[in-house]
């Protein structure tokens, strides 16, 4: 995390594991691509790609939202007995 907000102007952590070392640890296939590879690829096609997996991490991020937002009910709801 460190070397992120190094890189970053805002870095804004959901939650942090303690044996974080790489967003590719948490995908089953990421692998890694040359320089030239990025370079030479169309802009809008690249855009488009980021595009779609923000989408899908907006998505995941709303449902653990949601995930959270149930347990806090539960606990609190246990807490008034």
């Amino acid at each position: 995390m460190k070397l992120l907000k190094q890189e970053s102007d805002l870095v804004e952590v959901v939650t942090s594991p303690t044996n974080f070392h790489a967003v590719g640890q948490y995908y089953q296939k990421f692998e890694p691509i040359e320089d030239a590879k990025v370079i030479e690829m169309d802009t809008d096609e690249l855009l488009s790609k980021i595009y779609e997996e923000l989408e899908g991490i907006q998505q995941a991020i709303e449902r653990l939202g949601k995930h959270l937002g149930h347990l806090a009910v539960v606990r609190s709801r246990n807490s008034e007995s």
